[in-house]
């Protein structure tokens, strides 16, 4: 809840994904009793127990290496613990968010508001580091489906002006191939049809991205070192990038610098 009284609903799990990616029960989603956060970096999300591992083992695509710590046990903290201008921002968010699907590669899914703080991370004027966003994700340690570990080296953090982009999702060269802003309306049904994306939405969260956030960003996951780069050989299993990662569209606060940002997955195959 924010300080106006506002309620985050919380936001369902990836969406329609293959039954290949999918579990079929959420045992793993069971929340443990103390959550394993560190006191600098924190991730804020509702519910909080939805802990973004969590998520992700919803593709079976992640497990810990350490088999002592339980699946699930990663809890994040709940909103109203967040910040008082970036709950705000966030609850802005989870409005715009409402009901909306998102793009993710080779799937869909639904976007889910976050706040992180850092506190060697909390500069205006400066894009996230991807150690503080890596960390907040709580991916350290874990591996993904052909075995190998997560690595923050795998992260990137790249600059965004959402100010200037139609919707956030997409660059503005995909937007002029396939729209016509001349006949907008006509143009998102076929955008709709042919992407499985409404841009009308996307549009009232880019316009909240671009108006409540300064040094906005996008964040995800790419291809992981190359081992050629060290004096080692390629392996095509290890060095593959990670098939399901998360990925956050967002910026700072600019009252803290704190992050907020949606919180959505990419699938690729």
């Amino acid at each position: 809840m924010d300080p106006k009284g506002d309620t985050i609903q919380p936001s369902s799990t990836p969406a329609n994904t293959s039954n290949k990616r999918k579990r079929e029960d959420d045992d793993n989603m069971t929340p443990i009793s103390a959550p394993l956060q560190s006191p600098n970096t924190l991730l804020y999300m509702e519910p909080p127990v939805l802990s973004v591992l969590g998520l992700m083992q919803k593709f079976e695509c992640f497990e810990r290496e350490d088999d002592s710590i339980p699946d699930g046990d990663i809890l994040h903290q709940p909103m109203d613990k967040a910040p008082p201008d970036s709950q705000k921002v966030a609850v802005r968010l989870s409005k715009a968010l409402k009901g909306v699907t998102l793009c993710a590669g080779e799937a869909d899914c639904e976007g889910i508001p976050v706040v992180i703080t850092a506190a060697n991370d909390a500069t205006v004027g400066k894009m996230p580091e991807k150690d503080t966003i890596f960390e907040a994700l709580r991916l350290k340690g874990s591996k993904c489906e052909n075995g190998r570990l997560v690595t923050v080296e795998e992260m990137t953090v790249e600059s965004k002006d959402y100010a200037k982009m139609t919707a956030f999702q997409f660059s503005e060269d995909e937007i002029q191939g396939e729209v016509d802003l001349d006949d907008f309306d006509a143009s998102c049904a076929d955008f709709m049809d042919s992407r499985g994306v409404n841009l009308k939405e996307q549009q009232k969260i880019t316009k909240v991205l671009a108006e409540d956030l300064t040094d906005h960003f996008e964040s995800t996951f790419g291809w992981p070192p190359d081992p050629r780069d060290t004096g080692g050989e390629f392996d095509f299993e290890t060095c593959n990038p990670l098939c399901c990662a998360p990925i956050l569209y967002g910026g700072r606060c600019p009252s803290d610098g704190t992050i907020v940002a949606v919180l959505g997955f990419r699938v690729w195959t």
